[in-house]
């Protein structure tokens, strides 16, 4: 078998390697894992570990590797065929050492064998049949997941949550598939033909569980982006400049003249518990002079960034002696997850007390006091956003959706669509054409080819009926 990558075919036997854990800060020792999976990885270890024994099954084995006139301790983890991640032979050469001299061993190991493409042990798991295409791309979302709401929802998905609910429709479909295609194929035997109505109750019971589906489901997409923290309010709010000390750094462009910023400035963000993309925008007017076609666009990006944000800073002048106008675009933007943040704090007249208490008033929610210019409040910011977006998480994960990407989503469409044509078609009395729309109902749910399914169809007619007594 061959495999294809950026442009070249290359033999899913050949043996590969690759370290498969995070770079380590510079200089710094940590735990590394070299991984080799192909039949020749334990005959590699056994060479480069001369003190070890020869691998004879699954274990972990103690051993020492002479790098440069220097030992080095490792632990070699054996995971013989098919009983492995990869369903090959695979060693997992565990070391405490600094990058530079994993990156040695690995370079030994590489006289041997080739490197592993980005994503190929998974690749291979997927090939042998140890995981099916959903679990694969599970593999990826929890390798770039962000937060712990992506990390669970990968992890239900690993686990094989919706490949298990698919196969059990699946098994449905295809008892009801023989059943049908026993009374067509073998009309000349005894065998009694599935009423009508019990098909369309089964029928109708499996579209519902797998249209529950869809309906309980999240975004694989949503799951893979960052969640998004924009910063909200009229122009001169003060956006910008908490943009950049939220940051720490210079980000978003400032300036006394107004609606300086144009474009969405979006960046990183680092939170306590996981990372976010924190985003500035175009202050927001009520109205626009038409002829200014650049504010127009302006406030449209920003209208479209912030209508999709997960939290919103709605941030206000706290030094303005009024805020009649910040009232009515927050009414318009707010949300249950909007944090009103009073700014520049540094020029206020009143006390902080005096001026929160008017805003809570004002926006019927606690306020934040902030000044990018002295600090003050910039602190509180991070951990009450963190908040947030835990609460955020722990809801979406508390209910056990499933994360489902566009593929799954387009799949299992199509087999709701043939489905409910095969209910029309039994109606109707044409049983071959309700037979062929439950076979491709079938093979848009399968998560992982198996056996053709004419051959899983006649397994179960000649194991259901007694053909040919």
């Amino acid at each position: 078998m061959t495999e294809w990558f950026g442009g070249g075919m290359e033999s899913i036997d050949q043996t590969i390697a690759a370290v498969c854990t995070a770079t380590p800060a510079e200089g710094s020792p940590s735990r590394s894992i070299v991984r080799i999976s192909g039949p020749e990885a334990f005959n590699i270890i056994e060479d480069l570990c001369r003190s070890l024994r020869r691998i004879d099954g699954r274990g972990i084995h103690h051993a020492s590797i002479e790098l440069n006139g220097a030992t080095l301790d490792a632990i070699i983890y054996a995971f013989p065929a098919p009983h492995s991640y990869t369903g090959q032979d695979v060693a997992e050469l565990h070391l405490e050492a600094p990058q530079v001299v994993v990156e040695a061993v690995l370079a030994q190991i590489l006289l041997r064998c080739r490197q592993a493409r980005p994503g190929e042990f998974t690749l291979r798991a997927y090939l042998s049949g140890r995981m099916d295409l959903t679990q694969a791309e599970a593999v990826a979302q929890v390798v770039s997941a962000g937060n712990r709401l992506q990390l669970e929802a990968a992890r239900r998905m690993l686990e094989g949550r919706l490949s298990e609910t698919l196969n059990a429709c699946c098994e449905e479909l295809l008892n009801l598939l023989s059943e049908i295609e026993a009374g067509l194929d073998f009309s000349t035997e005894d065998i009694p033909s599935i009423p009508v109505d019990q098909a369309i109750e089964q029928l109708i019971g499996i579209q519902d569980r797998i249209q529950s589906i869809l309906d309980q489901s999240i975004h694989g997409e949503e799951l893979m982006d960052l969640p998004s923290v924009g910063l909200a309010g009229l122009p001169n709010a003060g956006k910008s400049s908490l943009m950049n000390a939220l940051l720490g750094r210079p980000r978003s462009l400032v300036s006394p003249v107004a609606q300086t910023t144009r474009d969405v400035l979006e960046t990183e963000w680092i939170l306590p518990h996981g990372r976010c993309v924190l985003f500035d925008c175009a202050g927001l007017l009520n109205q626009t002079r038409p002829d200014d076609i650049l504010a127009e666009l302006a406030q449209r990006a920003a209208e479209d960034a912030l209508r999709s944000a997960s939290i919103l800073l709605f941030c206000a002048d706290g030094s303005k002696p009024d805020w009649s106008q910040d009232l009515v675009l927050f009414r318009g933007l707010a949300r249950p997850q909007t944090l009103v943040v009073m700014t520049q704090q540094d020029r206020w007249t009143q006390t902080t007390n005096q001026v929160l208490a008017r805003a809570h008033k004002i926006f019927d929610r606690p306020c934040i006091a902030v000044s990018a210019k002295t600090g003050a409040g910039i602190d509180e910011l991070p951990s009450r956003v963190d908040a947030l977006l835990l609460q955020r998480q722990r809801d979406s994960a508390g209910s056990d959706r499933l994360a489902l990407t566009e593929r799954h989503r387009q799949s299992i469409r199509s087999a709701l669509t043939a489905l409910r044509q095969a209910q029309r078609e039994l109606l109707d009395g044409h049983d071959e054409v309700a037979a062929m729309l439950l076979r491709s109902a079938v093979e848009q749910l399968a998560p992982t080819p198996s056996e053709p399914i004419d051959e899983r169809v006649l397994g179960r007619i000649f194991s259901r009926f007694c053909i040919g007594k």
